[in-house]
């Protein structure tokens, strides 16, 4: 399996968890490429993932969930590594979010990430999130800072460190690390995105099956 297959898999046990308070782990799935064209997908599925278990789908109604895994360098050095072996040394270039600031070119990787979210997002009336992990790194999620501001009404406040890029054309996003989200979320994802998502499924669905009961604000 490639390896952002193996990354996808890993979210959707950790959404699933997070979701289901510890109890489940295959609530949800990697999303297959012929899925696109079902016409399902508007219900069940959403950015790089689809439901397995219907009392996840809330969340793939309110969110469209973009995972992205790599996407680093690989350059092969002048230098022999030894002149005895006479092998090539491949090193490794990440990417990394200053590559905003202080990249050489015009469309750094993360950039191009979040483009690809908030375009998805708006195509089917959800709210963009890209969960990501740069090679040999820890996974990240970023949100528009909105979403943020929401999540913080739910959750409280956010503690630990974040990264926010905005600029003049429109680019308001808020970077934590993943790990740092599931502390903050605890037991409330399910809860606050219920809460959230309680008119979304009709708003954007109007066939929507999955009915969306009404939860009290945490």
């Amino acid at each position: 399996m490639a390896k952002g297959g193996n990354f996808e898999n890993e979210i959707t046990v950790k959404l699933s968890l997070m979701w289901s308070n510890g109890e489940k782990k295959k609530m949800l799935r990697r999303k297959k490429l012929h899925e696109d064209a079902d016409e399902r997908a508007s219900v069940y599925q959403g950015g790089d993932l689809a439901v397995l278990d219907p009392d996840i789908a809330p969340l793939i109604h309110l969110f469209n969930l973009e995972m992205k895994t790599g996407y680093c360098s690989k350059k092969v050095s002048k230098k022999k590594k030894k002149e005895e072996d006479n092998k090539e040394v491949i090193r490794i270039h990440n990417w990394a979010i200053m590559d905003v600031l202080d990249g050489r070119t015009s469309a750094p990787i993360f950039l191009q990430m979040w483009g690809q979210s908030i375009r998805d997002a708006e195509e089917t009336a959800r709210i963009p999130l890209l969960i990501f992990r740069r090679n040999q790194r820890t996974p990240c999620i970023a949100m528009e800072s909105g979403t943020f501001d929401t999540f913080s009404d739910y959750f409280g406040e956010f503690e630990s460190p974040t990264i926010c890029l905005q600029d003049n054309r429109g680019l308001d996003v808020i970077v934590l690390a993943f790990e740092d989200f599931k502390k903050w979320a605890g037991t409330n994802l399910r809860g606050s995105v219920m809460d959230w998502a309680d008119t979304r499924c009709v708003e954007s669905f109007p066939n929507c099956p999955i009915k969306v009961k009404k939860h009290n604000p945490l």
